[in-house]
């Protein structure tokens, strides 16, 4: 009955992602208008044959265009890979041509890929020394239908103000998006040279694991806290499903609807510092009982509201 449902949600989001999102997004427009591109077509998003459709080539080439959205990062490889046949468990590879065995022995189901380097294995092989920081310079955000109650209205309407918060916040920024079978996946490359090393600076010196809170929190800031709350990204379990593999809960095909434009985006100051340090005062703040009743800060400023006060 489960499989009923996945399968129902999945063809419910494929088939409405033209009709729910209005199709007037340019991706080149300087006046960015929300919805996505016309250039889907509703037989494209159909999941009846996601599986079949599923070609080796087809999968080689969605590895490839998750790659390019790494090329910024200090190196392509190590970096980690999980598929079916690993069950789930991760494995390194040094090169695109080992990942892609990792790919096809799995028959190309459930395939994820690392959005990090491997850095144990670049500190290993002498390609950086013990003192390197790495900048979270990839903001990598799960939309999941779940959040919005397998309401693809909803979920459509959640997508949108996501892309109008990146677009905001990020300068313009143009992600990345892909069909994950149960909901949506977006990449956006970050200018690593525009992000600073928190680490270094005073106000944020005193939290821990400063550049894996920053992560969390870009994803659940531009989602207005709708992101799915499972996604506890970090250095080591930050995967991505590579598009044009199968997602087997459901199963469906990870389809891209929309390209990135090839841009690094340079985050505001006012996300990337302001928005952040009260991020982390909040989360870290020991709240009283009488302190709990009180609205968050960032709800003061932006009037939303955290998802059931969860933070990922």
């Amino acid at each position: 009955m489960m499989s009923d449902n996945r399968t129902e949600t999945h063809h419910n989001l494929t088939k409405n992602t033209q009709n729910g999102l209005d199709g007037r997004y340019d991706l080149h427009s300087k006046k960015l208008q929300m919805g996505l591109s016309t250039s889907m077509e509703v037989s494209e998003a159909s999941g009846a044959s996601d599986v079949s459709e599923a070609t080796q080539e087809e999968a080689e080439s969605g590895l490839d265009f998750l790659l390019w959205h790494f090329e910024g990062q200090h190196s392509l490889f190590p970096r980690n890979i999980a598929t079916r046949a690993t069950n789930g468990c991760q494995k390194t590879v040094y090169d695109r041509d080992r990942a892609i065995l990792y790919i096809q022995g799995s028959l190309r189901q459930d395939c994820y890929l690392s959005v990090y380097p491997n850095y144990e294995e670049l500190l290993n092989n002498g390609s950086i020394t013990p003192d390197y920081i790495p900048k979270p310079d990839h903001v990598f955000i799960d939309l999941d239908a779940k959040q919005f109650g397998n309401d693809i209205n909803k979920l459509n309407q959640g997508l949108k103000h996501t892309l109008k918060n990146i677009h905001q916040l990020l300068n313009g920024a143009v992600p990345s998006i892909f069909s994950s079978g149960g909901g949506y996946h977006i990449h956006q490359p970050l200018d690593a040279n525009a992000l600073p090393v928190f680490e270094d600076m005073p106000d944020f010196k005193r939290f821990k694991d400063i550049t894996t809170e920053f992560m969390r929190y870009a994803e659940r800031r531009l989602t207005n806290y709708k992101s799915d709350p499972c996604h506890k990204i970090a250095w080591k379990s930050c995967l991505a499903r590579i598009p044009n593999t199968v997602n087997m809960k459901y199963p469906a095909k990870v389809r891209i609807i929309q390209r990135w434009n090839g841009v690094t985006a340079i985050p505001t100051k006012q996300f990337m510092l302001t928005d952040f340090l009260v991020y982390l005062i909040e989360k870290n703040f020991d709240f009283s009982a009488k302190a709990r009743q009180k609205k968050p800060l960032l709800q003061q400023r932006y009037g939303f509201k955290h998802n059931n006060g969860c933070y990922s």
